[in-house]
């Protein structure tokens, strides 16, 4: 046997969860059946949707999610910021990978650090009152939705 036929793949593996004989067989050289190409092939499909739809519909915004919730129209205003103003230049990307990075930390000491929730709160209705010079913004008086 060749050295490169001696390794596994992460995808072969995970195969095995679904049918334990499928190393076995693929390597004593069974082959395919129709029907189980097709449900690859369907499998396949509906695994590139489920990304395409995760991609289009990404809800991460744990400080504003923290602060106002998860579909206030505030959330949903930093979210399009991100998405068309932060995300689509490479020198900024770095600064929401830096922010999915740290801010689930920074919202478990919000909830435990009182002081630090309000500052929070803060930088949020301040990063939000600049947007909102540049475009209208739904306002809410009320804080953290519950």
């Amino acid at each position: 046997m060749s050295r490169k036929s001696e390794w596994i793949s992460a995808s072969e593996v995970g195969r095995v969860e679904f049918c334990e004989k499928a190393l076995e067989l693929k390597y004593a050289g069974a082959s395919v059946s129709t029907k189980a190409q097709a449900a690859r092939v369907r499998g396949d499909q509906a695994h590139e949707q489920f990304n395409v739809q995760a991609k289009a519909a990404d809800k991460r915004c744990f400080i504003a999610s923290h602060v106002w919730g998860i579909d206030d129209p505030r959330t949903e205003c930093l979210r399009q910021f991100r998405d068309t103003a932060l995300m689509p230049n490479r020198s900024t990307r770095w600064l929401v990978a830096l922010y999915y990075r740290l801010s689930p930390a920074l919202v478990t000491v919000c909830r435990h650090l009182p002081i630090v929730d309000a500052v929070a709160r803060w930088l949020c209705a301040r990063v939000l009152a600049k947007l909102s010079l540049r475009a209208e913004v739904p306002e809410r008086k009320s804080g953290r939705a519950k």
